[in-house]
C-alpha cells in the first residue's frame, strides 16, 4: 500500500481579507463592486471562482469576511459595537474581547445604552451574521444600508421613538391634537442625541467558537475556514472546546441574552421594540409564552412595547399563554413572502376565514382604500371579534409609512374579485405580504419603513395612554378616552 505524504500535498489557496486585495471597492452609493467598473453599470460580487467547490465557499466566506469588517467600522463610528458575552454562566458582559471562549452581539455603547428610553432588538435566524439582514441584497445593489444594520442605525437616528413622544405630548390640549402635530412634523423634526433609540442585535448564527483564531462564527464560516492542505476534510466541531457556555444552541443564546444580559444592559424603564426574522421569530415567540406561564414574570414581558415577525416559523395555536395572545395580537405586525403585492394585508388573529380582494372597478378615486376597510371584509369568528378588534385598531397608521395599502390587481395585471380561504387562528398578529416571493432574508431589507412606521404608531399610542394616566392621577377621575384612534 502507498500512502501520500502531507508534505506533497497542494496547499490550501487563500484569500486576502480587505477589499481591495479581492479586487473591490465601496463605491459612492455603499455598494461593494468591482474595481475596474463603471458607475451606469456595476460590477457586483460573483461567487464561482473556481472549479472547486471549497475554493469558491472560501472566497465568499473572505468577501463576507471584509464586507463584515467594513460594516462593523461604520457601525462603530455610528455608536453601535461588539459587546462580548463570556464566563461559566454566558452571562458575563465586557466591551473588551476576552480570550475565554465567548460569543459577541452588537450594542449601542453599554454606557449609553443604560440611559436610552427606547431600544431597538433584533433577532435573526440560526445562519446569519449579525448585523447583515441579507448577503444577496448586501453584496448587490442594496449595499451597506440596504442589506446591513447600518441602513437601520441611521433611521434611528433621524426617528426618535417613545422618548422623544412623551416629551412634547403635554403642549397639546388634547390627543388628538397631539397625534396630528406628531404625525405631520414627525419626519422631519430633528431629534436630539438623548433621544436616538439603542440598538442590540442578538447573535443566534454565530455560536461556534475557535480558540484558534477566538472569535465565533457561523457554520458556513467554520467550513469555509482555511484548510491545512487543499484535501484536507473541513475541521471536526467539538461539543466541549467549540461551544460557549449558555450559548450552545440559537434558544440557549436567545434565553440567556433575554433573561440574564438585556435587562443589566438598558435601564429599567426602557421600551424594547422587536424584530424578529424566521426562525429567530419563533423562538423569540416561544421564550416569551415561557415568560408569560412562568409563576415570576421577566421584565421583558412588560418592557415589550411593539414585535415585528419576519417569515416567522412558529405555530400560533402551540402559544399557551392567553396573556401573551392577546399581547401579541395588540402589539404585533408579521410580513410573509407572498405573490401579492407588498402591503397587502393576508390574514389577522382571531379565526379568518376569508380576505375579499376588489375588483378594479370598486376602487376609490384616488386609486387607495384604507386599510380598515379591508379588514371590515373580513369574516371573523365571533367569539374572536374583541381580540381582532384590539389587534387591528391601528392597522391604517401604522402599516406602511401611514400610507394606506390597497390591492388592485393581481400580480398578473388582472383585476381580481375572490376570496382567499385561510385556517382558523394560524397567525398570531396581522399578517402582510412584504412583496417577495422568494428568499426569506431578502423580507427584513424590504419592508425597513413599514417595521419603523409600526414602532413609530405604537410609541405613540404609548405615549397618549401614559398622558391619559397622568391626566386621571392629576384630575382625580375615573376611566377617560384618550382619543387616540387608528
Amino acid at each position: 500500500m502507498f500512502v501520500r505524504t502531507n508534505v506533497e500535498l497542494p496547499v490550501d489557496a487563500t484569500s486576502e481579507t480587505t477589499l481591495i486585495e479581492l479586487g473591490y471597492k465601496l463605491n459612492d452609493k455603499g455598494q461593494f463592486v468591482k474595481f475596474h467598473t463603471s458607475s451606469s453599470t456595476p460590477s457586483f460580487f460573483e461567487f464561482f471562482v473556481s472549479d472547486s467547490e471549497s475554493r469558491n465557499e472560501e472566497n465568499r466566506e473572505k468577501m463576507h469576511e471584509a464586507a463584515r469588517n467594513v460594516v462593523m467600522q461604520m457601525l462603530e463610528k455610528l455608536g453601535v459595537r461588539e459587546t462580548f458575552l463570556w464566563g461559566e454562566d454566558g452571562a458575563e458582559i465586557s466591551d473588551a474581547k476576552p480570550t475565554a471562549p465567548h460569543v459577541t452581539i452588537l450594542t449601542t455603547e453599554l454606557a449609553e445604552l443604560k440611559n436610552k428610553k427606547d431600544v431597538v432588538v433584533v433577532i435573526g435566524d440560526h445562519n446569519a451574521d449579525a448585523g447583515i439582514w441579507a448577503y444577496r441584497h448586501f453584496l448587490g445593489e442594496g449595499g451597506v444600508d440596504g442589506g446591513s444594520a447600518v441602513g437601520l442605525v441611521k433611521k434611528l437616528e433621524s426617528v426618535g421613538l417613545e422618548g422623544y413622544l412623551a416629551k412634547d405630548f403635554k403642549k397639546y390640549t388634547t390627543d388628538y391634537e397631539a397625534r396630528h402635530a406628531f404625525e405631520k412634523d414627525y419626519p422631519t423634526k430633528a431629534v436630539e442625541e438623548e433621544d436616538v433609540p439603542g440598538m442590540i442585535i442578538l447573535n443566534p448564527g454565530q455560536l461556534l467558537y475557535s480558540p484558534k483564531k477566538n472569535k465565533s462564527m457561523t457554520y458556513a464560516s467554520w467550513r469555509a475556514r482555511e484548510r491545512p492542505t487543499a484535501l484536507s476534510a473541513s475541521y471536526v466541531i467539538d461539543p466541549i472546546s467549540n461551544r460557549v457556555a449558555g450559548h450552545g444552541t440559537a434558544d440557549e443564546h436567545i434565553d440567556t441574552v433575554l433573561t440574564h444580559v438585556v435587562s443589566n444592559i438598558v435601564g429599567p424603564d426602557a421600551k424594547l421594540y422587536v424584530v424578529c426574522v424566521s426562525d429567530g421569530a419563533e423562538r423569540f415567540v416561544k421564550w416569551m409564552d415561557h415568560a408569560f406561564e412562568a409563576e415570576h414574570l421577566n421584565p421583558i414581558t412588560h418592557m415589550t412595547s411593539a414585535v415585528v415577525l419576519m417569515e416567522s416559523t412558529h405555530e400560533h395555536k402551540g402559544i399557551k399563554s392567553s396573556e401573551f395572545v392577546e399581547k401579541l395580537a395588540y402589539l404585533g405586525r408579521s410580513w410573509i413572502k407572498s405573490d401579492q403585492p407588498k402591503g397587502q394585508l393576508m390574514n389577522t388573529p382571531g379565526g379568518v376565514k376569508k380576505i375579499h380582494y376588489q375588483s378594479s372597478d370598486e376602487e376609490t378615486d384616488d386609486g387607495a382604500d384604507s386599510l380598515a376597510d379591508s379588514v371590515a371584509s373580513l369574516q371573523v369568528d365571533p367569539e374572536a371579534s374583541e381580540i381582532l378588534t384590539k389587534s387591528i385598531e391601528s392597522v391604517d397608521a401604522g402599516v406602511a409609512g401611514d400610507q394606506p395599502v390597497v390591492v388592485k390587481k393581481s400580480t398578473h395585471n388582472k383585476p381580481v374579485k375572490e376570496s382567499y380561504d385561510y385556517d382558523a387562528h394560524t397567525v398570531s398578529c396581522p399578517t402582510f405580504s412584504a412583496g417577495i416571493e422568494d428568499y426569506d432574508e431578502l423580507i427584513f431589507p424590504n419592508v425597513v419603513e413599514e417595521l419603523l412606521a409600526h414602532f413609530r404608531h405604537m410609541a405613540l399610542r404609548s405615549a397618549a395612554e401614559a398622558r391619559a394616566d397622568g391626566i386621571r392621577e392629576e384630575n382625580g377621575e375615573g376611566e377617560i378616552q384618550i382619543g387616540y384612534q387608528a
